[in-house]
């Protein structure tokens, strides 16, 4: 069992409990690489080690922004957003603590200020994306999506400029000269 704590703005600690079921996932949820896509057959947990890697990603730095897109509104809705949310404990959104959850917009606000729309591609308008500004961008089912669409989402990642960066993370980059 993975265990993941995370202490939230409200000085509540959340912990995520996961199992990665395979060396594939831990690969993912690892993986540091801009672009990763985890390809395999149908029941190998794509979808949920996706939504944990997000989350954990959207907790540690706050006030950040993703999309979850599927090409389906169905889709989305009936497979993808019910795995995020199975991820996704209602603390981590609660209204008490300036969460929101509006699934008829397809809007998730978490406690620490992150954002996540969750984007349908039916008969999606490339207008709509010129001035969307992302951190984190999860494609469920990629296979699906066209290549201007997926284009134009990879556009728009580190748009979003509020997002805050780790203090530890700027040591370690200073440290090692990439800063």
């Amino acid at each position: 069992m993975t265990m993941v704590e995370h202490i939230a703005p409200t000085s509540e600690s959340v912990t995520l409990e996961f199992e990665p079921a395979s060396e594939a996932q831990i690969y993912f949820l690892n993986s540091t690489k801009r672009n990763i896509l985890f390809n395999s057959g149908y029941g190998a947990g794509k979808t949920f080690i996706a939504c944990v890697k997000l989350l954990l990603l959207l907790l540690r730095f706050n006030k950040s922004r993703a999309v979850v897109g599927r090409q389906k509104f169905t889709d989305l809705a009936k497979t993808t957003r019910e795995t995020f949310f199975q991820v996704c404990p209602p603390e981590l959104y609660s209204e008490q603590n300036g969460g929101a959850r509006a699934d008829g917009r397809g809007y998730l606000k978490l406690i620490n200020g992150s954002e996540v729309f969750f984007m349908h591609f039916d008969n999606m308008d490339m207008r709509s994306l010129k001035s969307l500004e992302i951190n984190f961008l999860l494609l469920d089912q990629a296979e699906e999506i066209a290549e201007s669409i997926y284009l134009g989402l990879d556009s728009r990642l580190g748009r979003k400029s509020d997002a805050e960066v780790p203090q530890e993370l700027i040591t370690q980059f200073e440290a090692n000269g990439s800063i």
